[in-house]
């Protein structure tokens, strides 16, 4: 096995064992997600001020997202043809 590979098996066995550890928690929260009903949303939607628990729990958590770079192709040398709008 080659010193890449053999690195390559530490990260994935180490990533591999953080996802294990996860797991429980991630089926639990689909279960409690399933179990929840139309009527349970409802009631929720009702209060005019929830505890804040529940204003915690509902409210909508910011998703990181890579910015788009804001010139993903540099600009190219003035002969290339890659450039639509070459310099005279």
């Amino acid at each position: 096995m080659s010193k890449t590979a053999a690195e390559v098996k530490v990260i994935a066995d180490d990533a591999q064992a953080d996802l294990d550890a996860a797991m429980p928690a991630m089926n639990a929260a689909v279960g409690a997600l399933n179990a929840l009903s139309k009527n349970d949303i409802n009631e929720i939607k009702s209060f005019a001020k929830p505890p804040p628990l529940v204003q915690t729990v509902m409210s909508p958590s910011p998703t990181p997202h890579p910015s788009p770079s804001p010139n993903p192709n540099p600009d190219p040398s003035p002969n290339s043809t890659r450039n639509p709008n070459p310099k005279p």
